[in-house]
């Protein structure tokens, strides 16, 4: 088959045209990839730290009405095991207020998580629900603590935001 004189041009165009489109594409799955790590790099080191500070926190609030405000505070009441534990998603773990702030690792570095005690307002030994960021509960629920959330909302699952 031979190919008339000046349609190599087309061809050509055609070719670039395709490479473009299908590095545009592979763009945006690469760029889908990365906010969904940072999303995961939230939930894990929620669970991290919940993991370790979510019943010695609960258990200080029931036996003395009121939240920790500092990590000295809090420390008879976290296992030994647990004190030497090495988060791998966050770091620099603060007390404050009953609220547990962390700086994040990784994709997030340089941001901050706080997540937030929640009880029922005149109830100290109800259900306590935990939320990250600066989010408010329906009436009734007291969310406790100062907000010092840095990381952008979209990578805080929705557990931490009901």
């Amino acid at each position: 088959m031979k190919i008339r004189p000046g349609l190599g041009f087309y061809f050509t165009v055609d070719f670039i045209v395709t490479i473009v489109v299908i590095s545009v594409v592979l763009s945006a799955i690469v760029s889908a990839i990365n906010e969904s790590r940072k999303s995961i790099e939230v939930a894990a080191a929620s669970a991290e730290v919940l993991g370790i500070y979510r019943v010695p926190l609960s258990t200080y609030y029931a036996l003395n009405g009121e939240w920790p405000t500092s990590m000295e505070e809090l420390q008879q009441m976290i296992p030994e095991k647990a004190k030497n534990t090495t988060l791998s998603m966050a770091e620099n773990v603060r007390i404050t207020q009953g609220a547990i702030t962390v700086d994040m690792r990784k994709r997030l570095s340089g941001k901050t998580l706080t997540i937030h005690p929640a009880v029922l307002a005149g109830d100290p030994f109800g259900p306590v629900k935990w939320v990250a960021g600066g989010r408010s509960l329906s009436p009734g629920w007291t969310v406790v603590g100062d907000d010092g959330t840095t990381v952008d909302e979209k990578y805080i699952g929705w557990l931490l935001k009901r």
